[in-house]
């Protein structure tokens, strides 16, 4: 049986590793943050200060958030329009030397390499950042444009029955450019374009490209001019064939020209979006170091009690460890 000094160091030795156990927490938190675990004291109860800067620290915080998000999204856009603008330049070169072309079978690769970058440019304008399309308007939870597959066969169905150079020109601008065809069997995102997104202090952007603009659909165009140019079902003439190549060429320089103001453009909107990231870092930075002269605390000091508290609760452990075995001892004699 425990007699009753017994219980009282054991209720001693209770409380002081209560006691150390918090301070262990206290410090670790402290060091880990870099803030007094209890501000209030530390301020001697007045925080109307420190709740405004922590109000500040939170807001900026998410407005920083934002604003790299549509970075994100920015950066997305732009890589995806420079692939597309390498894609269709490679591609065009092709094109544009198909009277130099004697062999069918030459016309026929340069067809070829074109249905290739065609499929290339569908998946890149089907581009994901963050889970979200980027070219597809509001409609961000589905790819922007059909699969090749899908929107050849509605490109063949309207260019059944052409005759020559001029009737596969006639019916691919229709195709592309009316109310049906492109519209209804390719572009599958939204028609509206993503509102302008706040940069704050009253600062807005606008990544509103769609895979159904006027650049992108004159590039898909020249693609698709070259690939069917040589198609056996058409069964074109070899005049023919050369000048849907030759026009191809000429649709893909004038749909890159048309790319590179939008790249132009989204260029500007970056720059916009990176003045407003720095801007918002700073004033950030400034309220965290506010903040940090009210409750920062001391690292090193911090480091030093922390050890502290923690080889005395070892200590106490191997003391009360010892006295339980001596007891025991004791009590077996």
């Amino acid at each position: 049986m425990l007699s009753i000094g017994d219980l009282a160091q054991s209720l001693v030795q209770k409380s002081r590793q209560g006691f150390l156990k918090a301070q262990i927490d206290r410090f670790g938190q402290q060091l880990t943050t870099g803030l007094a675990a209890d501000p209030a004291r530390r301020l001697g109860g007045d925080t109307s200060r420190l709740n405004g800067i922590v109000g500040d620290i939170a807001r900026l915080t998410l407005a920083r958030d934002l604003v790299n998000e549509v970075g994100i999204r920015a950066t997305s856009q732009q890589t995806s329009l420079e692939t597309l603008d390498t894609t269709w330049s490679a591609r065009s070169a092709d094109m544009l030397r198909a009277d130099l072309m004697v062999l069918p079978s030459e016309r026929a690769l340069v067809s070829a390499r074109a249905r290739d970058a065609f499929d290339a440019s569908i998946a890149t304008l089907n581009t994901q950042s963050a889970g979200r399309s980027i070219f597809g308007g509001t409609a961000t939870d589905r790819a922007p444009l059909a699969d090749p597959e899908t929107i050849l066969a509605s490109i063949n169905a309207a260019l059944a029955g052409a005759s020559d150079a001029a009737d596969v020109t006639a019916r691919l601008d229709n195709w592309f450019d009316g109310p049906t065809g492109f519209a209804t069997d390719a572009y599958l995102g939204s028609t509206t374009s993503l509102a302008p997104q706040k940069l704050g202090n009253g600062a807005e952007v606008s990544l509103g490209i769609r895979a159904d603009n006027a650049a992108i659909r004159a590039g898909l165009k020249g693609l698709v001019t070259a690939m069917v140019a040589t198609d056996p079902v058409l069964g074109l003439a070899e005049t023919d064939q050369t000048r849907l190549l030759e026009s191809a060429g000429l649709r893909m320089i004038e749909a890159q020209g048309q790319l590179s103001v939008l790249r132009s453009d989204l260029g500007a909107t970056e720059a916009r979006i990176e003045t407003s990231a720095t801007r918002i870092s700073v004033e950030l930075s400034a309220v965290q170091s506010l903040r940090l002269s009210l409750v920062g605390t001391d690292p090193f000091d911090d480091a030093a009690k922390l050890e502290a508290a923690q080889f005395q609760l070892e200590s106490l452990y191997t003391v009360t460890l010892t006295a339980r075995r001596m007891s025991f001892l004791e009590a077996m004699r």
